[in-house]
C-alpha cells in the first residue's frame, strides 16, 4: 500500500472520529432568576399608637378602704412577626411630701418611714406604697376597669406593688408564665402582627380596720393616717419579645 493511500485513510479516520464525537452532544437550555432576597421580620411595640407614651396612669385624692381604676392602655404589635408581651414594674418610690398632724400623731416623723412589716420594696420616706394594693390586668371587655369574675378581664399580677425583683414580678422571663404564677387562662400574652391588648391598673388603698382583699395583712401595715399627702410613683416597662 503506497503512502498516498495511507494518508487518505488516516484523514478519513480523523474526520469520522470528529463526526462521531459530535453526535454525543445534548440539548440544553438555561434560565436566570435575579433579585432573590431574604428579609428580616420586625417587632414593633406601640403604646397608645406611639413609641413614647409618657405618663399612663395617675390617681389623686385616694382614701383608705377604696378601689380605684387608674385606667387602661392599648398595646399593639405593629411589627410583622408574633411577639410575647412582658411587663415590668420598676423604680418604686413613695414620697412623704408634707407631714400632717394626723400623720405625726400616728407615729410618722421627718425622714422616717413607718414600716411594721419586714419587707420594704420602695425608696423614699412615704408610707403610701406599703398601704396600697395594685392589680395589673388584661382588660378583655375593654370597659376601662377591672371587673371581678368577668370572662374578659384577667389578672396578670394580684399584688404588683410588693412584687419587685425579689418576687420575680413581673412576667419578663419564660420562667414565670402567667398560667403558673397568676390568674390568666392563657400561659402567655402573645400578640400576632397588628394584634392589640388592653392592660389596666387598679389600686386598693388598705384600711387598718382589716377590710379589703388582703385584710389579714393589716397588722403588718403602717396606720392609714401615715399615708396622708404621700404619693407613690413607679415606672412601667412594656416589652415585646420574639417567640422562640
Amino acid at each position: 500500500m503506497n503512502k498516498k493511500i495511507l494518508i487518505s485513510l488516516s484523514i478519513i479516520g480523523i474526520v469520522a472520529a470528529i463526526a462521531v464525537g459530535g453526535t454525543v452532544a445534548y440539548f440544553s437550555d438555561t434560565e436566570t432568576s435575579t433579585g432573590n432576597t431574604f428579609s428580616a421580620g420586625s417587632l414593633d411595640l406601640k403604646v397608645k399608637d406611639g413609641d413614647n407614651p409618657g405618663v399612663l396612669f395617675t390617681l389623686s385624692n385616694i382614701t383608705p378602704g377604696q378601689y380605684y381604676d387608674a385606667g387602661t392602655v392599648t398595646l399593639k404589635n405593629a411589627g410583622s412577626i408574633p411577639g410575647r408581651l412582658s411587663i415590668k414594674i420598676k423604680d418604686p418610690v413613695s414620697n412623704e411630701n408634707s407631714l400632717e398632724e394626723p400623720e405625726i400623731e400616728a407615729g410618722d416623723a421627718p425622714d422616717t418611714e413607718v414600716d411594721p412589716g419586714s419587707y420594704d420594696a420602695n425608696e423614699g420616706d412615704g408610707e403610701l406604697w406599703d398601704l396600697c394594693f395594685m392589680r395589673v390586668y388584661v382588660d378583655g371587655n375593654h370597659d376601662g376597669k377591672y371587673t371581678s369574675g368577668s370572662d374578659g378581664d384577667c389578672i396578670i399580677e394580684q399584688n404588683a406593688l410588693d412584687k419587685t425583683d425579689y418576687y420575680h414580678f413581673p412576667i419578663d422571663e419564660d420562667l414565670f408564665p402567667i398560667e403558673t404564677n397568676y390568674y390568666c387562662h392563657d400561659e402567655y400574652i402573645d400578640l400576632d402582627s397588628d394584634e392589640t391588648v388592653d392592660i389596666g391598673v387598679q389600686i386598693y388603698f388598705y384600711s387598718d380596720d382589716g377590710g379589703g382583699p388582703e385584710g389579714g395583712w393589716s397588722s403588718q401595715l403602717p396606720p392609714d393616717e401615715t399615708g396622708m399627702s404621700d404619693d407613690l410613683q413607679f415606672t412601667i416597662e412594656f416589652g415585646l419579645n420574639q417567640i422562640q
